[in-house]
């Protein structure tokens, strides 16, 4: 079970981050709007140092006051800003474009930066690698390594960024129930103990954790 809500967890982080990284933007901007694809990557590039600042902040803050608030506040955020978003590209003008990016980018890190501290918490010692890795890969897969291609078909079929904006919606929404299915264990201990990480009693005890 807490694997597929730590799944889901990242995939309503991951899917966005796509749209940044992943082509789509970049694709819709130059062969759809006609921007240049050398101005597209640039910005691309800000907004991407904004989404490793951001990352970095949520990371320190989130050691504070807790993982589930600063991913709360992130995907709050992202659900906000994703019609915004598309609306700016569409303008055609290079500087909202940068700042519909930049500011996409910043809010992404404020729900990525706490995902590490969160998958470590979530898991028993024993089974904590395997846990979160298994989580990890499935939300990359299945949230991130599609939407390029999904949010392009989408496009393609309805002519319109409200589909992505929908489908993206969807996805960051599902992210935020589900880490409001979530037990904050900000502070947690990690470590088994009394023999808990060779199948005693408590947190550590038993793979059905997973």
């Amino acid at each position: 079970m807490k694997v597929i809500q730590a799944t889901l967890v990242f995939m309503g982080n991951n899917t966005p981050g796509y749209m940044l990284t992943g082509g789509f933007i970049l694709g819709y901007a130059t062969n759809k709007l006609g921007l240049q694809a050398g101005d597209l990557l640039n910005i691309i590039t800000i907004g991407s140092q904004a989404w490793l600042v951001s990352t970095w902040i949520g990371g320190v803050v989130t050691d504070r006051v807790g993982r589930k608030k600063i991913f709360i506040i992130g995907c709050v955020l992202l659900l906000v800003w994703l019609f915004p978003l598309f609306l700016l590209i569409e303008t055609r003008n290079l500087a909202w474009v940068t700042v519909s990016l930049v500011v996409f980018g910043a809010f992404m890190g404020f729900s990525y930066g706490p995902l590490p501290a969160l998958y470590a918490e979530l898991f028993p010692a024993r089974i904590r690698l395997s846990g979160s890795s298994i989580s990890y890969a499935l939300g990359s897969v299945v949230g991130g390594a599609f939407a390029p291609t999904i949010a392009a078909a989408l496009v393609g079929k309805f002519d319109t960024t409200v589909a992505v904006f929908t489908y993206l919606f969807i996805w960051v929404g599902t992210s935020l129930i589900a880490n409001l299915t979530l037990n904050d264990r900000t502070g947690a201990d990690l470590y088994p103990h009394d023999g808990a990480g060779a199948g005693g009693s408590g947190e550590d005890a038993g793979p059905e954790h997973l």
